[in-house]
């Protein structure tokens, strides 16, 4: 294969995965109405986060997903915890984003934990830690679906196909409790 033919794959190959990338972070309910602006002062774990909005302090758990446990409490990680946490570390500790609610969803769950999706320069968090394998989808409330679970869904399915995070083969191949 020559190198321009080479080249010319792997820039291919980019501009699918950035389409893809930009496919799963589209809000496919639309523009919420309800978003609030905060900064995530910390991050608790791959699906929860602290956010300082208006200066009251937020504990915020992300609708729509689940990420692997890190070690607390004498309780050591689940596999991909702790690369998770820090994925979701470097992408959103010291960001501004908009919190979100979700209308079909509890406002909050039985921690106390405010329920809702988290938007950071535009892109949907979840649907990016997902993509990545920082996290699978998960329904809180499953008489009634979360609505951005069919891009979710799309974006794990992606994840698990090519072997990302949580899916691949040398870490959990899916499953936390390994």
């Amino acid at each position: 294969m020559t190198a321009r033919r080479i080249a010319v794959v792997a820039g291919s190959a980019v501009l699918m995965y950035l389409m893809a990338g930009c496919q799963v972070a589209t809000n496919s309910t639309g523009p919420q109405q309800n978003g609030q602006t905060g900064t995530v002062t910390r991050v608790i774990d791959g699906d929860t986060v602290d956010v300082s909005i208006s200066g009251r302090a937020e504990r915020v758990r992300l609708v729509g997903l689940n990420a692997p446990e890190i070690s607390h409490d004498g309780h050591r990680a689940d596999c991909h915890g702790d690369a998770s946490a820090a994925h979701a570390r470097a992408q959103l500790a010291g960001h501004v984003v908009t919190v979100e609610a979700d209308p079909g969803q509890p406002e909050m769950d039985a921690y106390g934990r405010r329920l809702a999706y988290l938007q950071l320069d535009g892109r949907d968090v979840g649907a990016e830690l997902i993509h990545e394998g920082a996290a699978v989808v998960y329904t809180y409330d499953r008489a009634h679906p979360f609505n951005r679970r069919d891009a979710y869904q799309r974006a794990q399915d992606d994840a698990r196909t090519h072997g990302r995070g949580v899916w691949s083969a040398s870490t959990c191949a899916g499953d936390f409790d390994r």
